[in-house]
């Protein structure tokens, strides 16, 4: 089968990275949700406690203000979540990115393979797009 030409190489590995960025992205979105879960469950305990707080520092546990701890839970939960929707834009961004080059890049492959073969495999472009799409699952 004939090469694709470099341009089109490029445009592969580009669209690779992205889809590892966004990758990256979805774990860091996790894990930001799961602080942000902890956080939230963390301030409904407190707020629902009529008893002493206690906070771990270092190795030990000490007796805290419970206004303190709100305030400090509230503006961690309020970063955290500022930190969110950056993740989020920067995930929309880059697979907006991806999927633009996904377009070029099948858009190429379609042309190579209808070089390739005769109008009656037309069948097999349909399914390599399938498969190159199904693997970049972007």
């Amino acid at each position: 089968m004939a090469e694709l030409d470099s341009k089109t190489q490029e445009k592969i590995q580009e669209l690779q990275g992205y889809e590892q960025t966004i990758q990256n992205l979805l774990m860091q979105k996790q894990a930001f949700s799961v602080e942000v879960s902890e956080t939230e469950n963390a301030l409904a305990a407190i707020t629902e406690s009529d008893d002493d707080i206690f906070k771990l520092v270092g190795n030990i546990i000490i007796k805290t203000d419970k206004d303190k701890v709100k305030k400090e839970l509230t503006k961690k939960n309020e970063l955290l979540n500022l930190r969110l929707k950056s993740i989020e834009s920067q995930e929309s961004e880059v697979t907006k990115k991806a999927e633009e080059i996904k377009k070029i890049v099948m858009g190429k492959v379609e042309i190579k393979l209808k070089e390739i073969f005769p109008v009656g495999f037309i069948f097999i472009v349909l399914l390599v797009k399938d498969i190159f799409l199904g693997f970049f699952n972007v």
